[in-house]
Formats: C-alpha cells, structure tokens, sequence
C-alpha cells in the first residue's frame, strides 16, 4: 500500500481509539500536574558569542538558542530587556514575539509539520508499514501526558539479540525548534525505506545494530511553541552532568519526566553513538559544551564531524567543539558521555528554528542523508565485545581505554558493547562490580567480529538467589539472599545495590552463621538511593564479606519501581498450555503503553526474552510467546519497562515437571526452617518456599528478576513529504 493510502486508512480507523488512549493517559497524570503557564512572551535577539557576554547571560531567566560563529541568538521576556542594558550587554532584536512564528494552521502551512500527536500517528503509521524492522514504543508522557513517542528500528524489532549495541537519535528536546522534529522523522522512515530497498550500508546498520529515534522529547512545548517545558523547564539543561541551578534548569537534575524518560532509556540501554536533533543554527558539535578541556577521544569525533561537513550540501555549515561555540551545564551530550560513557553530537539542522514550509525539504535534503552516514560511521570502525559471567549471563561491565582513559558501559541486559575507535591495538581496562577485572589489548578493526569476554568471579558466587518484594521508590522490604559461599561464612557482611557508572555501591549490614546459606536484610530504597531520581530501575546485588571478596552476586537482582508508573497490570494467562515449548502469555491491564517491553528472570537469575509477539495496542494487552524449553525449574517473575518507568508483575511463572503456570508470588521473605547442609535426593535445599536447583556443588534458586521496555499511542493528520 502506498504510504499517504496506509496512513489514510489507519487514521480513519484508529482516530477515535488514539483519541481516547490520548485523553486516558492525559487524565492519569499526577494530581499536581501543572497547567500550561508559559504563554508570557518571548523575544529574540542576537548578542555576542564572547565569553564574557555569556558569563553575564548566565546568570538570567535567558535560553540561549542557537546562532553561528560569532554571535549567539537568545530568547528572553521583553520586559527583562533593560537587565542587559544594565549590564552593558549589546543586542539586536530579531523577533519582538517568537509565537508568531508557530505555524497557524496545517493547511496554510502545506502541511507538513507534524503537531504532537502527528508525531505519534507517523511513527505508528511507520512500525505498521515496516513491522519486519521496525517497532513503536511509547518512551515516556509528558507532564501533561501526552505519549513521547519512540521508534526501534533493527533486524528483528520483536527479539532480543544478545551482540546487538544500541544507538539513539533523539530531537524535539526544545519545543519552538519544529525542523529538528521533521528531520528526525524523516531519517526514520528513510531507514526504513532504504532497508526495504536494499541498501547495503543501511542493511549492514539495522542488521548489527539497535537504532532508537524520539523525534520529540518535548511535545508539551511543542504544542505551545515554546522552547521549554510545561513547568518552564529548558530540558537540555537538565541533566544530571555539571547540573547548574541557574535560568531554566529545573529544581534539580531530572527533576521533569521529560528527561527521566530519557535517562531510563539510557540505563536500559547503553548507547555507544547517538545524535541529538536541534534547530537554531546549523553546525555540528562534539563533547565537552561544559568545559574547554578536550576528551580523549576528540580526534575522533572531529573527524567524523569533518566526515559530515563534506557529506551535507549546506553552504553554511559549520562544524565545533560545543564549549568553544557557547558554554552550557546540564545538557543531553555531557550527560551521555560524562555518566553513561557514550559519544554523543548535536546537529543543529537550521538557523531558523521552524524555518518556512517552502524551505523544510531543502532541510531535510542537506541533513537526511548526512545523519544516515554519520550514524553507520560510528558503527563501521571499532570494538565489538560481550560481557558475560560463568553461567552466560549478560554482564553490565565498565570498560575504560587503559592509556587515553575514555569510559563506556555494556548493555545492562546482554552485555553487548561497542565503541568507536580508530583502527589499531586498543588496551582497554574491563570491571564489573563483584567480579574479578582484566586488562586486555583487543584489536579495534573495520566492521569487528564479535568477542565473548568472560568476568570471572569466585566459582560458587555466582548462581545466587534472592526472596523478598519488589522495592518501591519509597518502600522498605525484607529480603533473603542465599548462595552456597554463605553458608560457609559466619559474621557481618555487607548486602550492596550497584549499577555501573553510578554512584558507589550503597547498602546495609547483615549477619550469616555457619551453614545457613541466607543472609536476611531490610533494604529501604530511599535510604539506599538518598536521591531520588536515581533511583528508579533495576540494580545488582552484591554481598561481600569483611575482606571485600563477593559472596553472593545477582545481576539486576532488585527492581526499585515506581509507585505510580501510570499503567497497571491485572491479569496474567496462558493461552496456550499444551504448546510447549512455546506458551504464549496474554498480559492485560489498564492504560498500558504500547510496545511495553517484557522480560522473565529465572531461578539462578538468568534473562528470558520473548521469542514472538503480538502488539495489541486496541485492547490495553500484550500477547507475547516464550521458549521454556532451557528454563530452570522454579518461578519465573515478570518485569515490564512502559512509558518510562518499572514495574515488576505481582503474577509468577512456575515452571515444574516442565508444565508452566501462573502464581501470585507469595514467596517468604526467608526461610522457616534451617536448610540441611547438603541437598536432597531432588536436588533441592531444605529452604521453605522456594525452589532450588542443584548446579554442581551449588545450590541456585528463584530470582525475583524481570525486565521490560515500552510504548505507546497516537494519531496524525498528514502524510509525510517526500524529497530528493
């Protein structure tokens, strides 16, 4: 079907249903969910790039925009004028009122920007014309609810694959800057055009690569055309690296849900090479923004940014350093590379920031293609690696270039890593919380092969069990963690909640005698994670003894969820019993995000992906199949990751005798009786309640442990333009 006959067609069936999803998740948003109170007006005006000018900027209610080389183009309230006469700051007006530059209506304006629920309905119309490669997922809402729509585009959209990186295009950040949205989506849907097509090199990224677009994190903004958000937020100052009080940066770092979805994306995935979409001027920039100091790898990124210049046709662009442009704190690409160890560039793609309809697809001509090679050039040279433990279990590790000192970070789920390197012997220095470090050389090389690295730890550390309940932002539970090197330990230990290129490990004390192989603790989320908006997500378990040695590991053993996640799950069944050994699950609730991800953990804490699914976006309900046919016997819990937050299902999955159930998980917080010391003819420990696998001279057990990611909803109203 062509795509306007297709978007057409889903528009007149799906109106009245996205409506309704719409104003559900608009009115679920918290009670003190504020009105929109930005319609003050805004000017625009043009100052010198200096310095010294920017330091005295700093410090007003000012947003800086954008500009060219020189000179710097900033939004400020007419009535705040006179504070840079004051100062002695010269400026030029451009725009006396930035709102007369929204566009009026679609029809006089061709019809070609898309509103914020246009934005949903293209990317949805996108994943249903293109399902063999391409996903909708509903990132996160908006303060005012509206969905933040995300787009996955890979090889198989619906499975897992353990040695696939990820990468991130994100745009919309500021709401005013239209064509950064436009672009975004255009560079989706020609991914997936070129795919079908067969382009080798947009094959060879979607085959070897995860590749997430949001074309619009801020789509109250948007609605209102202004450049911050619903709460008077500028959301590229406020992340948590450098984070300044000053101007618009919020009350704290992630203090707004626009940019905590984005970061719980970030932590779900670890992205090695990512672009940020703006509007405002037209250039290209590399990390630091925050501080003149050049990264270790600034050759690099200079040179892909050079690579750029040469493949856009804009006569006026220009490529930078962000710092040595204008100084900022608390933005997107400092954060990504600072804390989460991934590169990550702003395009700016025009120096107007909704330039007219007439000159949109120009815009998309100079920038389309450009982002498609810039983003399969930083996936074609480098390091391709996988971290697992003993058992095969994907490993969250820190990965550090031993000389230049550059830091990334594996998948949380898969331990898949990637980085961009230049060709030639790369010592890197690899560690992962509990497990012992190595220092490798590995061979960086065009288009790498995969390399499995196993981190090591103490032979009976890793298969570990924990009981207890979910823990919530701001709850408290009682929680057993069992392994067989307790039992051969008497005194204190520490029981730790870790998360690479987080804070240090935090946790409490507890006491093991000799031959019990639990260690019983009350954790409290809020006195583990003082801080609130870190805390959110899944975390390792560790116990270590008094000589700091590991006596109990569990990757991602512990989900901290949120209280109010805006969705709710009441049912889970099989649909399916007797078609082993794939059931299929049908997971119902209420105002459920579409494309919510699902994820099983097993008794020895292994990570069980979907091998099939069935996206019901109509009935608020997920269908997806599993393969039990390696599982190990005992409970198997539920986790889903929608709409940016947590939640671990109160259903189990109980596999015995190899037949799989349904149970609510009302397993004890620790055992009633003493296990015997050695296990029975079953193979079980004596430990109430749970189910137990003998692995060797080890004992594993249930893993309250599960994963997910999401989205969900729209419409729009107009077909996509093409180019050439």
């Amino acid at each position: 079907m062509a795509r306007s006959g297709l978007i057409a067609a889903v528009l007149l069936l799906s109106f009245s249903s996205a409506q309704g999803a719409l104003a559900s998740s608009r009115s679920s948003s918290p009670e003190d969910t504020p009105e929109f109170t930005l319609r003050a007006t805004w000017s625009l005006i043009e100052v010198s790039s200096d310095p010294g000018v920017q330091d005295l900027l700093r410090g007003l209610n000012v947003d800086v925009e954008g500009g060219d080389r020189d000179s710097l183009h900033v939004s400020i309230r007419p009535e705040d004028l006179p504070l840079l006469d004051t100062l002695g700051v010269a400026y030029q007006v451009l725009h006396e009122d930035l709102s007369v530059l929204k566009p009026t209506s679609t029809e006089e304006r061709g019809a070609s920007y898309h509103d914020a629920d246009g934005v949903v309905f293209v990317l949805q119309a996108l994943a249903d014309e293109y399902p063999e490669i391409a996903r909708y997922i509903e990132l996160g809402r908006s303060w005012e609810g509206r969905p933040i729509a995300g787009l996955l585009l890979t090889d198989t959209p619906e499975i897992r694959e353990m040695d696939e990186p990820s990468m991130r295009l994100l745009g919309g950040h500021h709401g005013d800057e239209y064509s950064s949205v436009e672009v975004t989506i255009d560079i989706a849907w020609t991914l997936a055009e070129r795919y079908k097509q067969g382009d080798e090199d947009v094959q060879s990224l979607l085959d070897s690569r995860e590749v997430w677009i949001a074309p619009l994190v801020n789509p109250d903004g948007h609605t209102e055309f202004t450049r911050r958000n619903s709460r008077d937020v500028d959301l590229n100052r406020n992340y948590s690296y450098l984070w300044t009080s000053s101007g618009a940066s919020g009350e704290s770092p992630f203090s707004e849900v626009e940019t905590q979805a984005v970061r719980q994306l970030s932590i779900a995935r670890s992205f090695d090479h990512s672009i940020s979409v703006h509007s405002g001027a037209t250039n290209l920039g590399w990390v630091w923004n925050s501080d003149y100091d050049a990264t270790p790898e600034e050759p690099w990124m200079e040179g892909l940014c050079t690579d750029y210049l040469t493949w856009t046709q804009d006569p006026e662009f220009w490529v930078t350093n962000g710092a040595d442009w204008y100084i900022s704190f608390g933005d997107t690409n400092d954060w990504s590379y600072g804390v989460r160890g991934g590169h990550d560039y702003t395009l700016e793609v025009s120096e107007e920031k909704t330039p007219p309809e007439e000159d949109l697809n120009e815009v998309l001509s100079f920038h389309t293609d450009a982002s498609i090679r810039f983003l399969s050039g930083g996936a074609v040279e480098g390091l391709l690696l996988r971290f697992t433990d003993s058992l095969g279990r994907g490993l969250e590790a820190t990965v550090t270039g031993t000389e230049s000192g550059w830091k990334g970070f594996s998948d949380p789920e898969t331990g898949a890593f990637a980085r961009p390197l230049p060709s030639g012997v790369q010592s890197v220095t690899i560690s992962a919380h509990g497990y012992n470090s190595q220092v490798l050389d590995l061979e960086s090389t065009l288009n790498p092969d995969l390399q499995v690295v196993i981190l090591s730890s103490h032979p009976d550390t890793t298969p570990t069990r924990i009981e207890g309940a979910n823990l919530s932002l701001e709850g408290s539970s009682e929680f057993a963690i069992c392994s067989a090197r307790l039992a051969e330990t008497e005194g204190e230990v520490d029981v730790l909640l870790s998360r690479e290129g987080d804070e240090p490990p935090t946790g409490v004390r507890g006491a093991t005698e000799l031959g019990t192989p639990c260690v019983s603790v009350t954790l409290s989320a809020e006195q583990l994670v003082p801080e609130g908006w870190r805390r959110e997500g899944e975390w390792n378990v560790i116990v270590e003894g008094e000589s700091g040695e590991a006596l109990a590991l569990l990757p991602n053993g512990i989900l901290i969820s949120s209280n109010s996640p805006g969705y709710t799950v009441t049912s889970v069944v099989i649909e399916n019993e007797d078609a082993a050994p794939n059931p299929s699950l049908m997971i119902a609730g209420t105002n459920l995000p579409r494309g919510a991800l699902v994820r099983a953990i097993g008794p020895d804490g292994s990570r069980a992906f979907p091998v099939g699914r069935a996206d019901n976006r109509e009935d608020n309900s997920y269908q997806v199949e599993f393969d039990v046919s390696n599982w190990a016997e005992g409970p198997w819990s539920l986790r889903l990751f929608g709409a940016g937050h947590w939640l671990e299902l109160s259903q189990v999955l109980l596999l015995e005798d190899g037949l799989l159930s349904v149970v609510e998980n009302e397993l004890p917080t620790e055992p009633d009786d003493p296990p015997p010391d050695e296990p029975d003819d079953s193979g079980r420990l004596g430990l109430t309640g749970c189910l137990c696998v003998n692995q060797g001279n080890i004992s594993s057990s249930e893993g309250v442990s599960s994963l997910v990611l999401a989205l969900l909803v729209g419409y729009s109203r107009r077909r996509r333009r093409t180019w050439s």
